[in-house]
C-alpha cells in the first residue's frame, strides 16, 4: 500500500526555486505528464472533484541517462489531513510506449472503452510540464501546470498513515518548504481538478459549489 503525504504551493518565481532546489537536492529528470480523468456519468454529487476517479496518464521523463515514455492507471483514496493531502494510490503501468508504439495506442483504446463500458466518461485533462528532485527521501517536483501556473509538489511516501506518520511528514515537508523561501501562505490546498472545474465553470459562466 502507498500512502502518499504531500502538499503543493505556488510559486512566484520559478527559476529561484528550482536554482535553490539544484542547490540542496539531487536532480531527478525533466517530466511532461498529460492527465485524463474518468468519472461515474450523471453523478449528482455537488462537488464532482470528490467524485471517485481513474486518472490516465501519458508519461514523459528525460535525464542523462535516457528518455522514457509510458503510460500509468492510477485511481486514489483522498483526503485531507490539517492541510496536507494523504492518499491512498493505487497505480500500475498500462503500456510502455517505448516498446511498441502501436501497441501502447491500441492498449490505451481498450482500457478506455472498458471505462466507458463500466459507466465512467472523460471529465476533465491536466498538463503539467516541470522538473523533479530528491530531497532526504522526499520527492519535489517544480512544475507549470497550464491554466493554473507554477507550483512546486512535495511528497513523501509512507506505508501509513496514522496521525503520527503525518504529523511528522508535515514538518518535514513544511521544512522543505521553508528552505525554499516559500511561506505557508502559498500553500495551495485544493486538489488540481477542483481547481480546473472551477477555472472551467467560472469560464462557461456555471454556478458551483465546491
Amino acid at each position: 500500500m502507498a500512502i502518499e503525504i504531500e502538499l503543493k504551493a505556488h510559486v512566484e518565481k520559478p527559476d529561484e526555486c528550482a536554482a535553490a532546489l539544484s542547490g540542496i537536492a539531487e536532480f531527478l529528470f525533466e517530466f511532461k505528464k498529460d492527465d485524463t480523468y474518468w468519472k461515474m456519468k450523471n453523478t449528482n454529487a455537488q462537488n464532482t472533484a470528490q467524485v471517485p476517479d481513474v486518472r490516465i496518464r501519458k508519461e514523459y521523463t528525460k535525464n542523462k541517462t535516457g528518455e522514457k515514455r509510458f503510460v500509468l492507471v492510477t485511481y486514489k483514496t483522498k483526503n485531507i489531513v490539517n492541510g496536507i493531502e494523504v492518499n491512498n494510490e493505487k497505480e500500475f503501468a498500462l503500456c510502455d510506449v517505448e516498446v511498441d508504439n502501436a501497441a501502447a495506442g491500441s492498449a490505451v483504446q481498450s482500457f478506455e472503452e472498458l471505462l466507458s463500458r463500466f459507466g465512467l466518461a472523460p471529465s476533465i485533462s491536466k498538463n503539467k510540464n516541470g522538473r523533479a528532485w530528491n530531497y532526504n527521501g522526499i520527492t519535489a517536483e517544480l512544475s507549470l501546470v497550464q491554466d493554473l501556473g507554477w507550483f512546486v509538489e512535495l511528497e513523501i511516501i509512507s506505508d501509513s498513515n496514522d496521525g503520527g506518520t503525518v504529523a511528522r511528514s508535515k514538518e518535514r515537508l513544511l521544512h522543505l518548504l521553508h528552505k525554499l523561501n516559500i511561506g505557508d501562505d502559498a500553500i495551495e490546498p485544493r486538489y488540481y481538478t477542483e481547481m480546473l472545474i472551477s477555472l472551467d465553470n467560472k469560464k462557461n459562466g456555471k454556478n458551483e459549489k465546491l
